[in-house]
């Protein structure tokens, strides 16, 4: 509908300009009055997603494709730039999109030949001997789905003055030119860079997928994943051994899984087989269709694999089939909307998930070594007890930030009704859990 829009916007400009006897307007009038038409449109787009979504780190892009969570570039003379998505090409023109200044609310392009001309030596300068760059599958390079992109790894060998020369996963010796390098290169961030080499550097085995979406709500999930195939030796990938040894079971049961970085500041998360993510992976051919993923991360420790594996198994059983059905019908009903569903939806499923990572956490057999605790704004070693109390305590808070108040806030418009029968439905789906009483919770706001 925005791109269309757009269209709509240029047409009834130009032809206002006609109707009003305004003969002397140029092309170049016509464009800036259709050009701040559209800026207009577009900042009303981003400012409610802002509001709705209570972000202010939100851009939108002139196609209306909404980012954030960019990567902070430099320039050859030391001048900062965030740039969103990878390079993107219209008209046989390529440009990236970029902020120089987060009060802008719609993102800028920067031409490739500039973006080269001005960033190519910092960003070579983060390479060396034996790191890994990535150069889109020949056989996928077609793929009818721009916004995605599967790629392949290749080592470096040798950092020439005018051409990389790199080895596949073959053996084979490959002489890339610098701009294909920065072209498919420049966009990956440092955690996702790390993880690329980490990966085959130490043995593993899998395929490279850039997903970014269109939606705003999965805008967080745009970046690069490794579908794991093969885990590699235990490295700092992994939490711990215990995580480690965790997805080496579930590879050999045949889950699906992908492995992120935690740059979207999540431990982790599940991905069902009707997801646009999971249909986007679709297209990356054999090993990429599953009925549900798991996408783990370095910070993903038992508890969250736990916790993950609870949503692919509800997602394989139906568990929660009856009440949402229920609560399906409300919506035909018209008694709620779809953010009312939505929030009760996510109320129930994560409340399943997070009880049983606390139940699993309250039963765990504790070992005598220390983690790691990363908050925020500090970090702390911890004995292993003491790092899942804690981890469960600020887990608890955050469940009820994301998903018991809004709905609270939800209850508060519904007649008496509509409460006792949404309560009902939602205790029918809960687990039992001392940290996560649904009893409890929703005696307190009725």
């Amino acid at each position: 509908m925005e791109k269309y829009l757009i269209i709509i916007i240029f047409f009834t400009s130009c032809s206002s300009l006609s109707d009003r006897n305004l003969a002397s307007a140029t092309k170049k009038d016509c464009l800036s009055i259709t050009n701040q038409l559209v800026s207009i449109d577009l900042t009303k787009q981003l400012d409610k997603a802002r509001e709705d979504y209570k972000r202010s780190d939100i851009f939108i892009a002139d196609n209306g494709t909404f980012h954030y969570r960019g990567k902070k570039v430099v320039s050859n003379s030391g001048t900062p730039i965030t740039i969103f998505g990878k390079f993107e090409k219209v008209k046989k023109k390529q440009f990236i999109y970029y902020s120089d200044n987060r009060h802008h609310k719609i993102l800028k392009k920067l031409p490739f030949h500039e973006a080269f001309s001005h960033y190519y030596q910092e960003f070579i300068n983060q390479y060396k001997i034996n790191d890994f760059i990535i150069l889109p599958q020949n056989h996928l390079a077609t793929n009818p789905d721009k916004n995605h992109q599967f790629y392949a790894p290749y080592q470096i060998k040798e950092l020439g003055k005018r051409k990389i020369t790199v080895v596949n996963k073959n053996g084979k010796k490959i002489e890339i030119s610098k701009q294909r390098v920065f072209q498919n290169n420049f966009f990956i961030s440092k955690n996702e860079r790390n993880l690329i080499n980490s990966f085959y550097q130490d043995g593993g085995e899998g395929k490279i997928f850039y997903y970014s979406p269109n939606e705003i709500a999965e805008a967080a999930y745009r970046g690069i994943y490794v579908k794991l195939m093969k885990p590699p030796t235990f490295n700092d990938l992994f939490d711990d051994h215990r995580a480690y040894q965790k997805v080496k079971a579930l590879l050999n049961q045949g889950k699906s899984i992908l492995w992120s970085t935690n740059d979207r500041g999540v431990y982790g998360s599940f991905s069902s087989n009707h997801s646009d993510y999971a249909k986007a992976l679709k297209l990356g051919g054999k090993g990429m269709k599953s009925n549900g993923h798991l996408i783990l991360n370095s910070t993903s420790d038992i508890s969250i694999i736990t916790h993950e594996m609870h949503h692919l198994k509800d997602h394989l059983t139906k568990a929660n089939h009856t009440s949402l059905s229920k609560l399906g019908s409300l919506l035909v009903d018209g008694a709620i909307d779809n953010l009312d569903y939505a929030t009760i939806r996510a109320f129930i499923n994560e409340q399943r998930a997070y009880a049983t990572q606390f139940n699993f956490i309250n039963n765990m057999e504790y070992r005598d070594t220390l983690k790691t605790y990363v908050a925020p704004t500090y970090e702390m070693e911890l004995t292993e007890q003491l790092f899942y109390q804690k981890k469960k305590e600020d887990d608890v808070d955050a469940f009820k930030i994301y998903y018991y108040a809004p709905l609270k806030k939800l209850f508060q418009k519904l007649t008496s009704y509509q409460k006792n029968t949404i309560s009902e439905m939602i205790r029918e789906s809960c687990l039992q859990s001392q940290e996560l009483d649904c009893s409890k919770l929703l005696y307190s706001i009725k």
